[in-house]
């Protein structure tokens, strides 16, 4: 379908052992030239403030992971120096200028994505619109399944 095209794929996901183990599933069987978005040390440090203890036997799972992406593999190694992720719902609120009626409006916009079974990082998401005063929100559900055999 895509053959013969000049596509570049990327996937953003969360800054953990199971954000970086689905990349690395997509990678493998659907898009081998997938490339991490948003999924390095440089946004790790930028939203630091929301990074949770990872558990120890999920660090040492993480330790053991083999990525050849040099990116994935700097934040896999900063993870484990810190002990903590970063789910990516923390890091998509942005501040968005529209124009209208020739008036510059400052709008802050929230885009959540795959909070599926997360009734905390809803609840989250939630306050965060409340106590940032939002003017608009986009939830994107993306459920993605990976069957290990």
């Amino acid at each position: 379908m895509l053959e013969h095209t000049e596509v570049e794929f990327y996937h953003s996901g969360d800054l953990d052992y199971g954000g970086i183990k689905i990349f690395l599933y997509i990678q493998k069987n659907i898009f081998p030239e997938l490339q991490p978005l948003m999924m390095d040390v440089r946004t790790y440090e930028q939203y630091r403030d929301y990074a949770e203890k990872i558990e120890d036997t999920t660090l040492e799972k993480l330790k053991k992971l083999q990525i050849e992406n040099p990116v994935l593999r700097q934040l896999a190694e900063k993870l484990v120096k810190e002990k903590k992720g970063i789910e990516q719902e923390s890091f998509f609120v942005v501040k968005m200028k529209l124009i209208k009626k020739k008036e510059v409006i400052d709008m802050k916009l929230m885009i959540a994505s795959d909070i599926h079974g997360s009734a905390f990082y809803c609840e989250k998401m939630i306050e965060d619109i409340r106590g940032r005063g939002q003017t608009g929100y986009y939830c994107l559900g993306i459920f993605f399944i990976i069957i290990e055999k």
